[in-house]
């Protein structure tokens, strides 16, 4: 493997984290009109679960990857490249 495949799957790795870690209630349509009344009846519509929700997330992971992400990419790969370079895995 070469070092921009190895770079690139680093980055796809991160991306796929931030996924797991992102709340999908964060991406759920929220419907403001809804009552939240004791007894619990305006839950269900509070916030509501679309198919699209996923798509959002990962949308959302993928830009903030782009846009530098949290930086765990660029420590993976500075991490693995001083392993493969080490005398002892030649």
């Amino acid at each position: 493997m070469n070092q921009p495949q190895l770079l690139g799957l680093c980055r796809q790795f991160e991306a796929v984290l931030l996924r797991c870690i992102l709340p999908s209630s964060m991406f759920a349509k929220r419907d403001l009109g809804a009552s939240s009344s004791s007894d619990g009846a305006g839950e269900d519509s509070a916030a509501r679960p679309s198919p699209l929700d996923g798509l959002f997330a990962d949308a959302f992971a993928q830009a903030l990857e782009r846009a530098g992400g949290v930086g765990l990419a660029a420590d993976l790969y500075r991490g693995l490249s001083r392993e493969r370079s080490s005398p002892e895995n030649r």
